[in-house]
């Protein structure tokens, strides 16, 4: 039980840093005059973004064999995976459309964005934490 908890905390904070590096690099953005240094920082954040997806990607990698039954988990990693790329186009597109009607700054929608993937790795956390303590 312990250990689950801490893997589910590993991706709650790899989800937090995803959405704070959303928010963070527009935040600074602006301050930041010199072109090299901007890239420096993009360089930097680019890592720590690798780093938090890897382990996000490796943790439901593993956790996804662990529940599946080898003899089905040819055909629910091809649904997965075809689930997850026909979503990609329809969330683009969405949002794209809702930008373009709310004809908002771009800053506006990575904040949002960041704040959005926040809150909701950190509800799925909170929700798992209460599950588990039942």
């Amino acid at each position: 039980m312990q250990e689950k908890r801490k893997t589910n905390l590993v991706v709650t904070v790899c989800g937090i840093v995803l959405g704070a590096y959303y928010i963070f690099m527009v935040l600074i953005s602006g301050y930041i005059a010199s072109a090299a240094v901007q890239k420096v920082r993009l360089l930097i954040g680019s890592v720590v973004i690798g780093i938090a997806l890897g382990l996000m990607i490796t943790y439901v990698q593993v956790k996804f064999v662990k529940e599946v039954a080898k003899d089905y988990i040819g055909r629910v990693s091809a649904i997965r995976y075809s689930l997850t790329y026909a979503c990609a186009p329809i969330v683009s597109f969405l949002l794209s459309a809702a930008y373009q009607a709310a004809s908002v700054e771009t800053d506006f929608v990575f904040i949002c964005s960041g704040f959005i993937i926040i809150f909701l790795f950190a509800f799925a956390h909170m929700a798992a934490h209460f599950r588990s303590c039942r």
